[in-house]
């Protein structure tokens, strides 16, 4: 029901059961359907070959996705966005029945794909796109009203094939806690500082250290959402001067990706898409990033189409006089890049800003560079280090400057259409590959500019068709890529199986059982535990269960703020946060503080919830609990006052709310002998007891949407199962249906007479069944639909007379 999990796309679901050895063919495959889509959405707008390709490179490459390639909640509707937009192109340009099921299949899939911000911004890109080609090609006559019906009926269609997950993540959110709720303020808050807007074309200008100098993490890209360079924007501004058909999509697709950007940034009145139903709830500075990507790459690609094919050039300029001698230029070349060779080595040794850092960084560039990137909040970036400008910034800078020299010299000279084109897609790739954000030391970021000048060697031959030195200088430039990932201490990431349980976890899976284990200080981060088989108390969640949300708060025992990485509440009193990881205070910055204070002092908390074991850093202690794990770097402490999973209260009291249920949990040396609290009156038959013997509750079956317990009660008792409380599980005591109760404000029980008896909780919800069934009603009227199709034209030519000799 998160959404983010994409356990209904098909593309993620085969990734999910395949060998972890094959998870870059699926992250290259999610590059490749989106530049194949692309391609083919340019080309069915009759865009040239060779301008249809520049158009998916362009955005196979773009920020969307090399800032993304990890958060697939967001690369998957980038790669679906292409698929939707040329089902949506397909349906309003063709009749052919085909194109109605690809456009409710295309929707479908995109609905279940991942983010539905993403998604949300990817719709309206698409209505847009369908009623600007309504217009175009029918104007307002009664085929564009049945193409618009057509449209209508197939989207209405793949949003009921979506169903199943769209209620159960509707319910979620009825009963969930998140940081964008209906009417507030997340679709115009925050929006990114005009300065960081040259993060749109050079994501460098934030090349700076990050915490763990292992992942190409850039510092404000929440507030980018991904970056284009400046060749793309360049190509659609020199072709939006030329007349042709494609001057007509260049301009719409420029100017919804230009409306977007203006609306990340603020400006009015573009901001007040934020304000509208749905999107008042999306944040489109990170959410919006796959869209305009997307646009600026189709703009780019018209406007290169254009230029192609309007553009004259002098056949006998003097770029092309000093161009027949190509000896000249490999010289300037192999000089230039021995320079910048020399240049890079000069670099390797570690200098002080008092050394050549300081020439190429003077004061007033550091303090000016400085005053344009302050921090943004919760980001992953530590203050900015003075040895990256040089390479970042002043290199960044370089390139673009290149790129635009390269690209006013190839529009001088124009000796071939072929190369020309060929030319322009070498130099696109060279821009977008220096641009992709990486965990290199600084001084390998100087290598950086091998390849660049190799590519510019390539694209220079390319345009004059000197297919053998472009192809050996296209291979050199790889090579040299190959070899600073190898020899930068943070290139290539390091090969290994995620889910290989190390020493420590493989003890928990042997004494845990069905208790629950908690990690702090980052130990054993939250969702990883159950790919172990572990039951962890932490989470990661975009969107949690309004009354867990609240107990987590309570865990935390901290001002939000200064628990790792946050999100405040708009509210002064519900201090909540989307992520509990267990991490210590101020993580990002230099602290001796932990969290293991912070779990000592909620123990109670911890315990109701069956936390039986918790793993600490070698170097943090808790000494007032019993250790039973020193190896490696961890320490593994047990919980003596842990609850059972399961157990059997004979008292209960009573609270108005769940918040002040939970309260009742805090009391010192609470056990599960004690009281439970309800929020609601137990069934007349029940009365409070205390037996002589104690009532046992054994679980014997646990899946995620299945617990068998056997009870053995000594006296009337509610079965506490420490499991969530939440609407779509049911319960069965003998096989005879039972009411669930909210337990402390926070788990299911259910109420049994004294003796044996064998309770079932078991979860097949109402809103996952409805959606499952508006599905199926979806997928028997689209085939239901084939007949009608296959019918129709020649029906209606009969009717008509069209069809008669």
């Amino acid at each position: 029901a998160e959404y983010a999990t994409r356990a209904f796309f098909p593309y993620q679901i085969i990734e999910n059961i395949s060998p972890p050895e094959m998870k870059d063919l699926f992250t290259l495959g999610r590059l490749l359907i989106a530049g194949l889509f692309t391609f083919l959405l340019l080309r069915m707008l009759a865009v040239s070959r060779i301008a249809s390709l520049m158009g998916g490179l362009f955005y196979m490459f773009s920020g969307a996705f090399l800032w993304f390639l990890e958060h697939e909640e967001v690369s998957n509707p980038a790669m679906m966005l292409p698929v939707f937009m040329f089902a949506v192109e397909a349906v309003v340009s063709n009749r052919r029945p085909i194109f109605f099921f690809l456009f409710a299949l295309a929707t479908g899939l995109l609905m279940v794909a991942g983010q539905p911000e993403s998604a949300l911004y990817i719709l309206l890109l698409g209505g847009l796109y369908a009623l600007f080609r309504i217009w175009m090609q029918y104007r307002i006559t009664w085929h564009g009203l049945l193409t618009a019906i057509k449209v209508g009926a197939a989207f209405a269609l793949g949003l009921g094939l979506a169903a199943p997950l769209i209620f159960i993540f509707l319910e979620l959110v009825e009963n969930g806690w998140n940081i964008h709720p209906a009417g507030g303020g997340m679709g115009v808050s925050d929006p990114t500082p005009l300065a960081w807007a040259i993060g749109y074309i050079m994501p460098n200008f934030f090349d700076t250290p990050t915490p763990e100098r292992v992942v190409p993490v850039n510092g404000v890209w929440e507030y980018l959402g991904g970056h284009i360079g400046v060749l793309m924007p360049l190509l659609a501004f020199a072709g939006a001067f030329f007349r042709g058909r494609e001057r007509s999509f260049l301009l719409f697709f420029g100017a919804v990706g230009l409306w977007i950007v203006l609306k990340n940034l603020g400006f009015e009145p573009f901001i007040w898409l934020g304000k509208l139903p749905l999107f008042d709830q999306a944040w489109s500075n990170v959410w919006a990033g796959a869209t305009w990507n997307f646009c600026f790459a189709m703009a780019g690609a018209a406007g290169f189409g254009l230029l192609q094919r309007n553009i004259k050039l002098n056949d006998k300029s003097w770029v092309q006089q000093f161009a027949l001698h190509p000896k000249r230029l490999l010289f300037i070349i192999t000089f230039i890049l021995a320079s910048i060779t020399v240049l890079a080595f000069l670099m390797v040794p570690d200098l002080t800003q008092g050394g050549l850092t300081r020439i190429l960084c003077p004061d007033w560039a550091w303090e000016s560079y400085q005053s344009k990137t302050p921090l943004p909040r919760f980001s992953l970036t530590l203050p900015n280090d003075r040895n990256f400008f040089a390479p970042s910034v002043l290199g960044g800078l370089l390139v673009i400057l290149l790129v635009i020299i390269m690209t006013l010299l190839m529009f001088t000279v124009r000796p071939s259409k072929k190369g020309w084109g060929y030319a322009f897609i070498a130099l696109a790739m060279m821009e977008l590959w220096f641009h992709v954000p990486r965990g290199y030391d600084y001084q390998f970021l100087y290598l950086k500019l091998i390849p660049v000048a190799l590519g510019l060697g390539v694209a220079w031959f390319l345009l004059w068709e000197r297919w053998r030195t472009a192809t050996i200088l296209a291979v050199v430039a790889i090579v040299a890529i190959a070899g600073i990932g190898a020899a930068s201490p943070h290139g290539f990431p390091k090969r290994s199986d995620p889910y290989q349980p190390a020493p420590y976890v493989r003890f928990l899976q042997d004494q845990a059982g069905f208790s629950r284990i908690m990690g702090t200080d980052g130990m054993l981060m939250p969702n990883n535990a159950q790919a172990f088989g572990l039951y962890d108390v932490r989470f990661a969640n975009w969107v949690n269960v309004t009354w867990y949300h609240h107990y987590a708060s309570l865990l935390k025992g901290l001002p939000l703020w200064k628990v790792g990485t946050s999100i405040v509440s708009s509210s002064t009193s519900d201090t909540c946060q989307i992520f509990f990881t267990g991490t210590p205070p101020l993580i990002y910055t230099s602290t001796d503080e932990t969290f293991a204070p912070v779990v000592r002092s909620q123990l109670p908390y911890y315990s109701f919830l069956g936390v039986k074991y918790i793993v600490t850093p070698k170097a943090v202690s808790m000494d007032d609990l019993p250790m039973v794990y020193s190896d490696e770097a961890v320490n593994i402490y047990e919980n003596p006052q842990a609850f059972p999973r399961a157990f059997v209260a004979h008292e209960v009291d009573y609270e108005p709310s769940f918040a002040a249920a939970q309260l009742v949990l805090g009391l010192d040396d609470l056990n599960s002998s004690d009281p439970v609290t309800l929020e609601e009156k137990a069934p007349a038959w029940f009365e409070n007891s205390t037996p002589d013997q104690t009532s046992s509750a054994i679980i014997t079956d646990y899946q995620p949407d299945r617990v068998e317990i056997e009870v053995d009660g000594k006296a009337p008792g509610l079965l506490v199962l420490t499991d969530t409380y939440y609407p779509g599980w049911e319960a069965r005591v003998d096989g005879e249906p039972a009411s669930i109760y909210r337990v402390n404000g926070l788990v299911r029980g259910v109420f049994i007479e004294p003796g044996k008896h064998r309770v079932v909780f078991s979860y097949f919800p109402e809103s996952f069944q409805f959606g499952a069934k508006i599905a199926g009603l979806s997928a028997i009227v689209l085939l239901l639909l084939v007949p009608a199709f296959v019918l129709w034209r020649p029906l209606a030519s009969f009717i008509t007379g069209r069809g008669r000799t």
